[in-house]
């Protein structure tokens, strides 16, 4: 994980503070999901989390065997 430092006005800063306070969370846990949600509305979301992440609302949306690598029936003529 890389370092990054910035110089905050004191409004910035306190208000960051309160809302880390309010979170839960550290500063750098907020300024991270901040700087995320830039990026990613302004076309920079170059995010390499997870396929599941990526996924997101459409995992589950299918029905069907769960893993049909399990019944030899499924895989009948597979790479032929």
């Amino acid at each position: 994980m890389k370092t990054v430092s910035i110089k905050l006005n004191d409004a910035v800063a306190n208000q960051l503070h309160a809302t880390a306070k309010r979170m839960r969370a550290s500063k750098s846990v907020v300024v991270q999901k901040a700087l995320k949600a830039f990026l990613s509305a302004n076309g920079q979301n170059h995010d390499s989390g997870a396929c599941a992440d990526w996924a997101g609302k459409v995992l589950g949306s299918l029905e069907g065997s769960g893993d049909l690598s399990f019944n030899p029936k499924h895989m009948e003529g597979f790479g032929k």
